[in-house]
């Protein structure tokens, strides 16, 4: 199938690479703001052969961006509540693209209104309940060299 072909590029690039290609979720917030985004995310992402890495819960972003310097992911998955975001993308993700300028970053969530905004502060991609899961992953995939 479609996905089993996905499982299967994340199983070269670990024969390659020696590890599976790794999401770090980076969670912002209190618990109900982080962890229901974290826990799809997580389901997700796994469906395409992706190795999960859950942060430490951050409500810095100076601090988040200091734990992500030292991972050697370059792909993050941001995972906190609309309303966060609001305050945290325009900051966050310039300062993530700047110190990690290989990055690829995913959005938890799809904050209609904010979709243009946001990516023109660096979001790649947005990860959410109504996203096609086999061509959101591919797209993943291909962009992080891991087809």
């Amino acid at each position: 199938t479609k996905f089993e072909a996905l499982r299967s590029n994340a199983e070269k690039y670990a024969e390659k690479n020696g590890n599976y290609p790794t999401v770090i979720l980076l969670n912002f917030g209190e618990l109900n703001e982080w962890k229901p985004r974290n826990d799809f995310s997580s389901d997700f992402l796994q469906v395409g052969g992706f190795e999960i890495i859950s942060s430490p819960i951050f409500q810095d972003k100076i601090e988040a961006v200091q734990y992500l310097i030292a991972q050697q992911s370059a792909i993050i998955c941001i995972c906190s509540s609309d309303a966060r975001y609001e305050q945290l993308i325009p900051e966050l993700v310039p300062l993530i693209k700047k110190n990690k300028p290989l990055s690829f970053v995913i959005l938890a969530g799809y904050p209609e209104n904010k979709i243009d905004e946001y990516k023109s502060f660096g979001i790649d991609i947005f990860i959410h309940i109504k996203s096609n899961l086999y061509e959101t992953l591919k797209e993943i995939q291909t962009i992080n060299n891991i087809v």
